[in-house]
Formats: C-alpha cells, structure tokens, sequence
C-alpha cells in the first residue's frame, strides 16, 4: 500500500502550487522535477485540486520519513 501512495505521490508533486512555498523559503533555489528522486510530497484533495502538505523522503520501498505535524495537523481538512 505504501508504494502504491509513493507512486501516486511522485506523479502528483508538480501540482502543489510552487508561489506558495516561496513564500516560505529565504533565498531558497527551484528544483526540476526529478532532481531529487528520493523526496515526496505529501497532499490531500480538496475544493477539486491537490493541495501539498507536507514533505517526506523515501527510505525504501515500504517506508517514508516526515515530521510528525504532517500528520497531526489540525488545521488540514478531513
């Protein structure tokens, strides 16, 4: 099941909103997509569009590393 999210994840990480996060991040560079393979974005669906939540790295193919609030955040829609 995991690997099955992690794929569905790697097609739908270019459509977090790239203006947003640079609001965000100071002095910070844009990557191309598949310059670094092992990072994921996290996102849920609401009002019709993916939006990103929270990132994530692979740590193999059963397993992905994040913070603990990407999970527990309140204020994200259920």
């Amino acid at each position: 099941m995991i690997f099955q999210l992690l794929f569905l994840f790697s097609f739908l990480a270019d459509k977090a909103d790239p203006e947003t996060a640079k609001q965000k991040i100071l002095n910070g560079e844009d990557a191309q997509p598949g310059e670094f393979p092992w990072m994921i974005s996290i996102q849920y669906f609401f009002k019709n569009k993916w939006e990103h939540s929270c990132g994530g790295a692979i740590i193999d193919h059963r397993h992905i590393i994040s913070a603990a609030h990407c999970w527990f955040n309140k204020n994200l829609p259920h």
